[in-house]
């Protein structure tokens, strides 16, 4: 009976630790480049694209959600905007490297709209404290067309991004 009294007063004592996470955001600024691959050809990509991260934080550990709009994309000598919905995970040691799936990636202009899912792999360097510079792989497939009233589905473009810029990351 002693054994376990002093067995349950150990294992109070390692369980009683409180686990506290920081809430983390992080929103950035970064231009992008690249192509998009569609039943009509191959074009170039590039434009402006801004968010950010919302989550939770914990000893170098973040995840949570990411949101991804870009106002201005051009390709074909169209201008899209887009919206990419996401989930993000990420580890910072050093530099931090991320990684995000978007369930929900769409870009649209005033005659049509494509949507379909992506994701995105990235590294930061610090270059100064909240401030980092960004290296990301965008790549997403756009499954459906909207082009006025009709619908096709099994579209199938592909883009393929590459995005350079800032971020600033804050715990609290």
């Amino acid at each position: 009976m002693r054994n376990f009294k002093v067995i349950f007063i150990i294992a109070w004592f390692l369980c009683a630790q409180k686990a506290m996470a920081d809430i983390y955001v992080e929103p950035y600024l970064d231009y992008g480049f690249g192509t998009i691959n569609t039943s009509l050809g191959s074009y170039s990509l590039s434009g402006p694209y801004y968010g950010s991260k919302f989550g939770l934080e914990y000893d170098g550990f973040a995840f949570g959600l990411d949101l991804m709009l870009a106002n201005g994309v051009t390709f074909n000598s169209n201008s899209y905007s887009g919206q990419d919905f996401g989930l993000f995970v990420q580890y910072t040691m050093f530099i931090q490297m991320s990684f995000s799936y978007f369930w929900d990636a769409r870009l649209a202009n005033s005659n049509q709209a494509i949507a379909g899912t992506g994701y995105k792999l990235g590294i930061a360097y610090p270059l100064i404290p909240y401030l980092d510079l960004d290296l990301d792989y965008l790549a997403e497939q756009h499954s459906t067309i909207a082009a006025g009233s009709t619908n096709y589905s099994n579209y199938g473009d592909y883009t393929s991004t590459f995005l350079v810029g800032l971020s600033v990351p804050f715990s609290f």
